[in-house]
């Protein structure tokens, strides 16, 4: 289904799930894992996910934000972050 919807669609849905995690999360996070977080939730775009986006582009960004995210967090943490088959997080607890 995800990959079904507009590029528009997708990033939404990407970066809301990033905000809510890290809403929910930020009294737990340093400041530079705050940081990283926010930097990663800039760079999840429509251009991301779009098709005209070369498959070298979506590796190169996908690898420099995997590296940062990877020296500051657990993969687990990484996986709920970006939503790979987490569970929804409400918007406000």
């Amino acid at each position: 289904m995800f990959n079904a919807i507009t590029a528009e669609n997708r990033a939404e849905l990407v970066r809301t799930q990033a905000m809510r995690w890290l809403n929910v999360n930020r009294r737990e996070l340093t400041a530079e894992q705050a940081a990283a977080a926010n930097a990663v939730i800039s760079l999840i775009t429509p251009e991301l996910y779009r098709l005209e986006t070369t498959l070298a582009e979506r590796k190169a960004i996908t690898q420099a934000v995997l590296g940062r995210l990877e020296s500051l967090f657990t993969r687990e943490q990484i996986w709920r972050f970006v939503g790979a088959g987490a569970p929804e997080i409400p918007p406000e607890l």
